[in-house]
């Protein structure tokens, strides 16, 4: 429902923009506002439970070890602390790239529906070479971005699914090297069961971060599509004279 909400206002508001609004607003931008923005807002509601229960997941897995290991959870804590920013950054730059990508998209899907509305000429003056190399170039620009958001994306998975290991190194390392304890068979499995639970919140949330940055930036493009200006409604309706009907 809410994609389908979001192609009814963009579609609606593509009938309503002034000629300056025209101007700026492409084809390419309308369509891809439709179809690829649009999706964003599907994506993302199916997950948003997802991010609560695994916070609660890690919460109560903390709470748990805490209560096994003693302070010495607190080493394997404060090597998660340290993770966060790195992810954090991982994310930030995941936003960036986002957002050029999806420029270079709209480069590409308007060069296309240009040719097309234009196909009679292109085919006329024999133009499908210049055109094919012009629409390729920008496809070259934009799965450059789109490697880049891979590769990102995989540090960020890569992070999340090695993160619980390191954690239960350093907790365990703690445990036994400075505090001087000894590891039996139920502290160890019991730990290790722990740290297992935690190991799929932390990978499933990295993808739902992913999905909520990709939300933003399909947010503030449609905010800003929806923020030009209209014709009056006067104009829309044919003048003063004309009579509703």
């Amino acid at each position: 429902r809410a994609r389908a909400a979001c192609v009814d206002v963009v579609y609606a508001k593509s009938l309503r923009l002034s000629a300056a609004a025209r101007a700026e607003a492409s084809t390419g931008q309308i369509v891809n506002l439709m179809q690829i923005d649009a999706q964003k807002f599907y994506d993302s509601s199916w997950g948003l439970h997802l991010v609560w229960a695994a916070l609660l997941q890690i919460v109560g897995c903390v709470v748990l070890l805490f209560q096994l290991l003693g302070p010495s959870m607190l080493a394997g804590l404060f090597t998660m602390i340290v993770l966060i920013p790195v992810n954090m950054q991982l994310v930030k730059i995941q936003h960036q790239r986002r957002k050029v990508a999806a420029k270079k998209t709209d480069a590409r899907v308007t060069t296309i529906n240009e040719v097309l509305l234009a196909i009679r000429a292109v085919k006329l003056y024999a133009w499908e070479m210049l055109f094919a190399e012009r629409i390729s170039k920008n496809r070259q620009e934009e799965l450059v971005f789109i490697r880049k958001l891979g590769i990102n994306k995989s540090f960020i998975s890569t992070l999340a699914n090695v993160s619980p290991s390191l954690v239960t190194l350093a907790a365990l390392l703690f445990f036994t090297a400075v505090a001087g304890n000894e590891l039996d068979a139920a502290t160890v499995f019991t730990s290790i069961a722990l740290f297992e639970n935690m190991k799929d919140p932390l990978a499933r949330l990295p993808d739902r971060i992913t999905s909520f940055v990709d939300l933003s930036v399909a947010s503030g493009r449609l905010q800003t599509f929806l923020a030009r200006d209209e014709v009056a409604p006067r104009a829309r309706r044919g003048g003063s004279g004309d009579r509703e009907v």
